[in-house]
């Protein structure tokens, strides 16, 4: 990514090319003690807070995402400060920034924005008031486990995370926490309060706001085995508040980023970071003298038209990329006669960049003729072995003209040396000679070919069979160079390819697009395999190729639309109530109805709720899912809800965790769950649980929703709707109300296994109407519809002969029956054994 060298780099020894004629003997000196960042201030403009999320993405090439999450404590928003670190050393534009909603409860980036930039520094600055909700909601800490998995990099700083409510078992798992001292007391009770940099940061110091007057409210952290502490507390050198992963892909610091002094130590701190995370590339080094002479010297001492200056773009002809300002030197102007101008142009010695070729930059020399005469040489100086040499690379002879054009110079050769100079040396050979000039200096490494896929956009999450998604993901061009390439996009089932296709994508460099294929309907319950990959002939970086997702296809749904699902609430009265919600979150996730603690108000103390399903559901894969969605607003800890299963028609419950687990584990003079991992809390949004229940193919269950209060405090509860199955028979096609007695609309009261070719079916309605009588497999496709017609009351019956709507005989296993009759539906099982 290109760095732009407006202002004097820092600590560089300026060495003079003396230089007043043409191939004089190279100088030789010290060293320069080159660094690779630039300014010595920061250009800080104040702005207002922004009101609401904002996203601002990077316009140009980036790895980089700036989430700025401050709730009420953060400065305003753009944070100017770290704006302005970043602009230093990225470039302004060169980076992504999101501001989070300064609600505590506020969500940050999706993971597929996340997922376009190689490494996202969170500053959450001062979550103090742990009565709002810990600093990273729990979308965010799943959105960060995610993206950490799949290979980012985080970058988290703020104060009081721990203490607003962050696990250190999450930070352990994500960040290399092993444990932590929670908000140690400074006798000084400085603020700001001065830390030192250990490790790679050594001999950097400087000093952060902290909270209050008497205390430090920063953290002790001991990082695991696989990280390291990297600052220090000065005053208390025992506390370490930040650590960083020895691999670099993470680093927490309790310190919160706000107004860290001095700047110019924290911007070589920042620096270090990125380097370290590798996600400042290859740089390159462009000096396009738009304010001023950014470092370059020159050696005659004079001053323009008889010297090297920074003059108007334009003054006689208009280089590439000129902008307003361009280096000129004029000897026609000058007036020299017989005496000689000559001077040598030269740029501040800075490190090679990573992988350094090409040396480029923008030309126009006119060299007379006649007897006005001049001509121009162009070289580098390179430091290596304790001494300085000078190499002339291209020479402009007199009588010609070159440009306005670029020009450039494979200087990869020098790419090892420890410091690196480009010089211009122009001389009128005493003759009254003319003029030239030079712009848009570059020091480049070699093109970067990098291209990869950084996030499937769909599908992703849940779906039903029969539903059709149009796969897509997201692609971005990491190198150089404009390239055209192919993408790919398969999804296997049961490690069976199901799908493929390939679309060719063409993108300038820095470039983000979506590639779009063709539709595909989802015609099979289970969990399906996305992969999605860029193949470039030469991609320099094939880590980054390949995204990989996987999503659930439900091979039924319930959405206690027209029916409550075959649900009990126990107690019958004042529990669950199925039906519209006016409280909690006040409608239902889909349509109108679902099942609710209470459906309008809040729940009871001392509450021992039980809603549990009435039939079996029986696993057709080991280990099947059940999935649903919930709301819910539960006084944390005290009360909560959780899921448990049957396999012994209700004779013991064991529970059954979620993917992800709980939220906590229930009080212990709780009513109903008492000590038992629960939904606790607050989740202010419709979310899905993935459930996966233990038991083999063929096994039978039964589902409870157990809800437990204590005996003071209430809050609005548990909201349950779109119940889903994968590996499991739909609960709505199981016997159901209707089949007790012949005597009334429904089956007969016994139906017995299918063993031969053809079995009678009877059935009894109790007025005459409009009957529908199907069969549907375990997943609920139509198998064969048996009666569409108008019938009298009475007994009924007939005979399957075991044959699909296309007359094949089906397979064995589990069918059901559905009769509609009377307004109402009546199912039966039958199990097919041949």
């Amino acid at each position: 990514m290109k760095k732009h060298l407006m202002i004097v780099i820092l600590g560089l020894l300026f060495v003079p090319l003396l230089y007043a004629g043409k191939n004089q003997a190279a100088d030789r000196s010290t060293a320069p003690t080159a660094r690779k960042i630039t300014g010595t201030e920061l250009r800080v403009k104040p702005s207002s807070r922004v009101d609401g999320p904002y996203y601002r993405p990077a316009t140009r090439q980036s790895g980089i995402l700036f989430v700025e999450d401050p709730a009420a404590l953060g400065p305003p928003s753009p944070d100017q400060y770290w704006s302005a670190v970043l602009d230093s050393i990225v470039g302004s534009g060169n980076y992504g920034w999101f501001a989070v909603d300064t609600l505590q409860t506020a969500n940050g980036p999706s993971l597929a924005i996340m997922q376009g930039y190689d490494l996202v520094i969170w500053n959450t600055y001062d979550t103090w008031n742990n009565a709002l909700g810990p600093a990273l909601t729990a979308t965010d800490q799943t959105n960060i486990s995610n993206y950490i998995t799949g290979g980012g990099k985080v970058w988290l700083i703020g104060q009081d995370i721990l203490w607003s409510g962050v696990s250190v078992a999450w930070m352990t798992a994500n960040f290399e926490l092993q444990s932590a001292i929670q908000d140690y007391n400074g006798a000084s009770g400085a603020i700001p309060y001065p830390v030192a940099g250990v490790a790679e940061l050594s001999g950097l110091g400087f000093s952060f706001l902290v909270d209050w007057g008497s205390d430090v409210f920063a953290d002790a952290l001991t990082p695991t085995a696989n990280a390291h502490h990297v600052i220090q507390d000065v005053a208390f050198p025992s506390y370490y508040p930040s650590i960083v992963s020895n691999d670099y892909t993470t680093s927490f610091w309790t310190v919160d980023g706000r107004n860290p002094t001095p700047w110019a130590e924290w911007q070589d701190i920042v620096y270090i970071m990125l380097d370290n995370f590798g996600v400042l590339g290859a740089e390159e080094y462009v000096w396009d003298f738009e304010d001023g002479w950014q470092g370059w010297t020159h050696t005659n001492g004079g001053t323009f038209p008889a010297a090297w200056g920074v003059q108007a773009a334009a003054l006689h002809d208009s280089l590439p990329d000129a902008g307003d300002s361009t280096m000129w030197i004029d000897s026609d102007a000058a007036g020299s006669g017989g005496g000689l101008i000559a001077d040598t142009a030269i740029s501040p010695a800075v490190v090679p960049p990573n992988g350094l070729e090409k040396y480029k930059w923008g030309i126009f020399h006119y060299g007379g003729g006649g007897s006005y005469l001049d001509e121009m040489d162009v070289g580098i100086k390179y430091y290596a072995s304790s001494a300085w040499t000078t190499v002339q690379l291209v020479h402009y002879a007199t009588g010609t003209v070159t440009g306005p054009g670029w020009d450039s110079v494979d200087v990869s050769a020098y790419a090892g040396a420890d410091s690196i100079q480009a010089w211009f040396y122009f001389t009128d050979l005493g003759t009254w000679g003319y003029y030239a000039a030079f712009d848009n200096v570059g020091l480049y490494p070699a093109p970067v070919e990098d291209v990869g896929v950084n996030a499937i956009i769909e599908p992703v999450g849940t779906y039903s069979i029969n539903d059709v998604v149009t796969p897509q993901a997201q692609v971005r061009n990491y190198g150089d160079l404009e390239e055209s390439f192919p993408v790919t996009f398969t999804m296997t089932r049961n490690a069976l390819l199901v799908y493929a296709d390939t679309v060719m994508m063409t993108l300038a460099s820095g470039a983000v697009d979506t590639a779009v294929f063709e539709d595909y309907t989802f015609t099979q319950g289970g969990a399906y395999s996305i992969v999605s990959y860029s193949e470039l002939v030469g991609d320099q970086n094939p880590a980054n190729d390949t995204v990989f997702a996987t999503v659930s296809v439900f091979e039924w749904i319930v959405d206690f639309e027209s029916n409550n699902g075959g649900f009990v609430a126990d107690p019958a009265s004042g529990a669950w109530q199925w039906g519209v919600p006016t409280s909690g979150p006040g409608a239902a996730h889909s349509g109108t109805q679902l099942w609710a603690t209470v459906l309008a108000g809040n729940y009871s103390n001392s509450a021992n709720w039980r809603l549990t399903s009435q039939d079996d559901y029986t696993a057709t894969m080991n280990n099947p899912h059940i999935l649903f969605f919930h709301w819910y607003d539960i006084e944390d800890y005290y009360d909560g809800g959780n899921v448990k299963y049957s396999t012994d028609n209700g004779s013991t419950w064991p529970l059954l965790h979620p993917v992800g687990g709980y939220d906590d584990v229930a009080y212990s003079g709780n009513s109903g769950i008492p000590a038992e991992s629960c939904f606790t809390g607050m989740q202010a949004t419709w979310q899905v649980e993935d459930i996966i229940i233990p038991v083999n193919v063929g096994q039978t269950f039964r589902l409870r929703f157990h809800f437990g209060t204590d005996a003071s405090v209430y809050y609005s509860g548990w909201y349950i709707d779109d119940l889903a199955g994968i590996g499991l028979t739909y609960v709505g096609i199981a016997e159901g109300p209707g089949t007790q007695s012949i005597a009334k609309f429904g089956f007969a009261p016994t139906m017995p296994t299918i063993t031969n070719e053809r079995q009678p079916i009877s059935y009894t309605i109790t007025m005459p109407g409009h009957v529908s009588l199907k069969i549907y497999d375990r997943i609920g496709r139509l198998v064969q519809t048996l009666v569409d017609e108008h019938q009298t009351a009475g007994e009924k019956s007939l005979v399957w002969n075991g044959t699909d709507i296309n007359n094949r005989a089906v397979a064995n296993g589990v069918y059901f029956l559905q009769l509609e009759a009377e307004n109402e539906v009546a199912f039966r099982k039958l199990v097919i054994v041949r």
